[in-house]
């Protein structure tokens, strides 16, 4: 299937700055579109109808659209971010977003190296000439398809980069960005990405008529260049972003920083500062690789049955007895509300503090600083 986005709020033209004074002027709105928005776009996940995975996708389309106007409207601003002060709900939301980012901007990706596969081939004489006429066509045909999504989901991923970096702007959001529960998964998806982008293997990315798939590599950077930059205000964020082991290199944002400089994606002021998150995460993966040897072997009983790392607040969950780490589960139960044991029903007031548990880690870990 592929996800229409032809006609938005975003386009109306002149009409846009009128029907946003309505919305300012009535009090309803002011109070309840916000929450209601910000709901909505969690609630859309499940519609109970057969196309609901690329319904969502649509609908937040235009959610984001609606809530990018109401950015730039002081009193709305204003709104989204006393949301974000009902934790809960303003992690369900960001839960969502970064889901969609994933999986929109992997797809997008992965689609744009196959396109650029089939481009190489469709002008290599000698496959033209040795593969069977009907092989050719059912080849060309899967082609456009593959062409026509990738220009639907770059659309998408665009507008879901967008809401996270205006978002990024303000300062008390990113601090709840960047709480325990999701500050690791959103330096994993924004590493991983620059692997993709910014890393060696970028060339497979380059394709032809990079416009007709609303591909632009060099504003893309630009806004992951961004993105750092303003979550690296909160000190937790260069930590994470170095306790990323699958994505994470001091050669990679070197690399970055390199390119961003070159080609004058930035301004100077801009990516100097993106240099400093960037010395920031390599001081922090110094930092815990010395924890790492000072730890050595860690007894089984005190690692995370499901991310192997240590645990600093253990809890127990009720129905399969198992033992994890808070974070683990509180961003597991973000997306699923049940054990991932058992699958039985789990909310997070149900999880129980492992209290022995975690006095142990804590003596493990005091005892092994002191030698």
């Amino acid at each position: 299937a592929v996800v229409s986005t032809q006609s938005t709020g975003a386009n109306r033209g002149s009409s846009d700055h009128g029907e946003m004074q309505v919305f300012e002027a009535n009090e309803l709105a002011r109070t309840h579109l916000i929450p209601g928005l910000m709901r909505f776009y969690v609630d859309i996940e499940f519609t109970g109808s057969h196309t609901q995975f690329y319904d969502k996708f649509n609908i937040r389309y235009y959610v984001a659209s609606l809530m990018k106007h109401l950015w730039s409207i002081p009193v709305f601003r204003s709104s989204i971010v006393t949301e974000s002060s009902h934790k809960d709900r303003f992690l369900r939301f960001v839960n969502m977003l970064l889901n969609d980012a994933i999986y929109l901007l992997d797809e997008v990706l992965s689609k744009l190296e196959e396109i650029r596969g089939n481009q190489i081939a469709f002008q290599d004489a000698e496959w033209l000439r040795n593969t069977p006429a009907e092989q050719r066509q059912e080849r060309e045909t899967m082609h456009h398809r593959i062409e026509g999504m990738t220009s639907s989901f770059m659309q998408l991923a665009n507008s879901t980069l967008d809401m996270l970096h205006y978002l990024s702007e303000d300062k008390f959001l990113v601090e709840q960005f960047t709480q325990p529960e999701l500050v690791d998964r959103l330096a994993s998806m924004l590493d991983y990405f620059l692997v993709k982008i910014a890393g060696p293997a970028c060339r497979n990315l380059k394709v032809q008529n990079p416009d007709k798939y609303h591909f632009a590599p060099k504003t893309l950077l630009g806004t992951m260049c961004d993105l750092y930059v303003n979550f690296g205000t909160s000190p937790a964020f260069p930590v994470a972003v170095a306790k990323d082991g699958r994505s994470y290199s001091e050669e990679l944002f070197n690399r970055t920083a390199n390119i961003i400089e070159r080609e004058g994606i930035r301004p100077p002021d801009i990516w100097e500062r993106f240099k400093s998150v960037a010395d920031a995460a390599r001081v922090a993966s110094l930092e815990q690789q010395d924890v790492e040897m000072e730890l050595g072997d860690i007894p089984d009983e005190f690692l995370d049955p499901i991310l192997s790392t240590l645990m600093t607040d253990p809890v127990t969950l009720p129905s399969s007895g198992q033992i994890v780490d808070r974070s683990t589960i509180t961003r597991h139960l973000l997306s699923d509300p049940s054990d991932p044991f058992n699958r039985s029903p789990l909310t997070p007031d149900m999880l129980k503090p492992n209290v022995e548990l975690k006095q142990k880690i804590e003596e493990f870990v005091k005892s092994k600083k002191t030698k």
